[in-house]
């Protein structure tokens, strides 16, 4: 079962538990193993990569993913269709029985093009472009 009922072109799936996957406990706080943050990252640019979309462009985190000590947590992360910009969203979503609903923790959107920051294009020439000339 999906997690969205909307059209995406892609899902991944997969689970997560802290048996298989032992690192996930050391992202515990007061006791509760959380899934971090960067590893959405993680997730959206893996997705990305198999979508040709690998720039990840926004990530906006939800609601938080804990993964109880003896449990499995099942993951969906869906990649919608190519918006008018050029755009695809991205979910990720879990559950812990197939009965129950689906939680959305994570969405974001993921471009094909990287990015352009005039933070990243300062830093292309150097001296910087309007740099003053100071004697030493």
């Amino acid at each position: 079962q999906l997690a969205d009922s909307t059209t995406h072109t892609t899902v991944f799936t997969g689970t997560l538990n802290q048996r298989t996957h032992p690192w996930l406990s050391d992202h515990a706080v007061a006791g509760t193993v959380l899934f971090p943050g960067t590893a959405y990252i993680d997730l959206a640019l893996h997705a990305g990569h198999h979508t040709n979309h690998p720039h990840l462009t926004e990530l906006t985190l939800q609601t938080p993913l804990t993964i109880p000590e003896n449990e499995t947590v099942q993951l969906q992360v869906t990649v919608g269709p190519i918006d008018e910009g050029g755009l695809r969203a991205l979910f990720v979503h879990s559950r812990r029985a197939d009965d129950e609903p689906w939680t959305t923790h994570a969405e974001g959107t993921l471009s094909a093009q990287s990015p352009v920051s005039s933070a990243a294009d300062a830093l292309t020439s150097w001296p910087p472009v309007d740099a003053t000339a100071l004697s030493t």
